[in-house]
């Protein structure tokens, strides 16, 4: 229930609700035909909103992990990096900031 709002459970419930009442109202004719379309439309636009919320929940875990490990890899090279030449991370975070400082100037 945590995919559908509360605006989709009120429209499930009327929807319902006004399919039942054309069931007792115009009995088994045509036109209970007509409102069993619209119901089943009404049902797969709802069931379209809460496969479009499971998906977009997936993509942003999906994207939070690729977030976090893409982090761990930078950091694991920076690291790498720093044992291999001999620089301290301090020296590294002065040599960045002059050179992001220069790329900015160069921009103005």
């Amino acid at each position: 229930m945590k995919h559908f709002g509360l605006g989709s459970i009120i429209v499930i419930v009327i929807t319902f609700i006004l399919f039942v009442m054309a069931l007792f109202t115009t009995g088994f004719t045509h036109d209970l035909l007509l409102e069993a379309g619209v119901f089943l439309v009404s049902v797969k636009l709802i069931i379209m909103v809460y496969n479009a919320s499971v998906t977009s929940k997936d993509i942003h875990r999906e994207l939070e992990e690729i977030k976090k490990n893409s982090e761990y890899q930078q950091r694991k090279h920076i690291t790498r990096f720093l044992e291999l030449t001999g620089i301290t991370a301090g020296q590294f975070l002065a040599m960045s900031l002059a050179s992001s400082s220069k790329t900015t100037l160069a921009y103005e």
